[in-house]
């Protein structure tokens, strides 16, 4: 049998007292990127323990291709040996959005692109990212500062920004500035979520760090058009596309802008994104991705013969 997929490295050690049982792990993050400012800060001393934990797995299932590179690239760095056994155990595939969820929150009488706005109406401008360092809000508010000032678009921030988080002050200030055009969520409930993804015209992201892009895939996925940074793992969820990606942070209220006044563009960007974004990180293709690792380590197991002699269960004694 096979241990079931966990989340908290501390339960590692103890799993590994059953040495017949492999064990396959599923991470989103590493604490060897060094562009998680997270976990850089302020846990700096954590590298050698999850380098440990993913060294005691059997396999790792990884969200992305990017993090996957980048977590050889640092290993390798710090310990060719090491990074060539943990080559062998490291998997992406990628993570599953809950589109039935998504669906159910589309509102009614949306048009066939699933935007409401029509030519002529208010674009709708959503950042949906946490409000940390490593997503550089203060680039967003700068940019959007610009937008509001240029256009009629309106912005829509869908998490809470305390007082003390980067930007914070700035953004209530273009909030106060704006009446009636920025619009700060709160952390919005998931079901509110998701309609204001599906009401949106444009997503957008500033992050320095991002090892898959979660709410840029929901995003994509309620065909918004997405703007993005060419880091982390963005050009491999906007599959490259060079409508999609910026290099400069000083580019972004331009492209916004373009984007705000060309509804062709981006909602051609938008079907074609949501389209393939559907189709890669749809729960029926990433599961199957999962089968098919949990079948060549079961493939290991019986090649092997752990755990099939006679009278064995498979457990330890103890």
């Amino acid at each position: 049998m096979l241990q079931p997929l966990l989340r908290h490295p501390r339960h590692l050690p103890v799993l590994r007292r059953r040495p017949r049982l492999p064990l396959v792990t599923y991470t989103h993050a590493t604490h060897w990127d060094p562009t998680d400012l997270f976990r850089v800060e302020r846990y700096p001393r954590l590298r050698w323990a999850d380098l440990g934990n993913l060294l005691a797995a059997d396999r790792v299932l990884l969200v992305s291709e990017y993090l996957h590179r980048t977590l050889l690239t640092s290993v390798t760095e710090a310990g060719p040996v090491a990074a060539r056994e943990l080559s062998a155990r490291l998997r992406p595939v990628g993570l599953p959005l809950d589109l039935d969820r998504i669906d159910a929150a589309r509102p009614p009488g949306l048009d066939g692109t699933g935007r409401h706005a029509r030519d002529g109406d208010a674009v709708t401008v959503v950042f949906n990212h946490a409000p940390i360092p490593a997503k550089r809000p203060e680039l967003f508010v700068a940019a959007d500062d610009e937008v509001l000032r240029r256009t009629s678009a309106r912005i829509v921030v869908t998490r809470h920004f305390p007082a003390d988080a980067p930007a914070g002050p700035a953004l209530r200030e273009l909030a106060r500035r704006y009446p009636g055009r920025v619009t700060l969520g709160e952390d919005l409930p998931l079901d509110d979520y998701f309609r204001t993804l599906w009401r949106s015209d444009i997503q957008v992201s500033t992050a320095l760090h991002e090892s898959l892009g979660v709410a840029t895939l929901e995003a994509m996925a309620t065909g918004t058009c997405p703007l993005l940074p060419a880091t982390g793992a963005y050009p491999e969820i906007a599959d490259g596309d060079p409508d999609v990606l910026y290099d400069r942070p000083e580019d972004v209220a331009d492209r916004l802008c373009a984007l705000v006044a060309n509804p062709a563009r981006r909602r051609r960007t938008a079907h074609r994104h949501s389209a393939r974004t559907r189709a890669t990180y749809a729960p029926e293709r990433v599961a199957g991705a999962v089968r098919k690792v949990l079948a060549e380590v079961l493939a290991e197991v019986v090649g092997a013969g752990v755990g099939t002699g006679p009278g064995s269960t498979g457990e330890s004694p103890g």
